[in-house]
């Protein structure tokens, strides 16, 4: 049963000395967010946007979050206040979608060989409404 346990705190020692090292590697500043473009082809009927059966949101026109910048700079305080800023910051940088010039997508990036999951977040072009927000596991 010792050897279990030396073997585990030496497991445990090897892995954070190792994450350590790369964080102190790092010189590059990594980017806010990176924006992957519009999708233009998703299911919208009259109205409504139908996300794979699973919402249903009224869409009108209007620009109140014109880019990925601003959308990024309204969710920042909202995911902060719901996940605690080290954990989004952790989640850097940011994933950001536009479908169909009505709906920003927001999600975090998974740091290399790590488990668990990051946060996501939809919200309205035209009024900034948040749709959803939610984290993965």
């Amino acid at each position: 049963m010792k050897k279990v346990h030396v073997l585990l705190f030496m497991v445990l020692f090897v892995s954070c000395h190792c994450r350590q090292k790369d964080s102190i590697q790092t010189v590059e500043e990594e980017p806010e967010f990176i924006y992957l473009g519009e999708r233009t082809k998703e299911e919208i009927k009259g109205q409504y946007w139908i996300d794979n059966g699973r919402r249903t949101v009224f869409i009108r026109g209007g620009h109140v979050i014109p880019n990925a910048k601003t959308a990024v700079e309204v969710a920042k305080p909202i995911l902060y206040n719901e996940f605690g800023k080290e954990n989004i910051d952790d989640d850097l940088p940011f994933r950001v979608e536009l479908i169909n010039d009505s709906i920003w997508v927001l999600y975090g990036t998974l740091p290399p060989n790590s488990l668990g999951g990051t946060f996501h977040m939809t919200m309205l072009k035209w009024n900034g409404q948040v749709i959803a927000i939610w984290g993965e596991q």
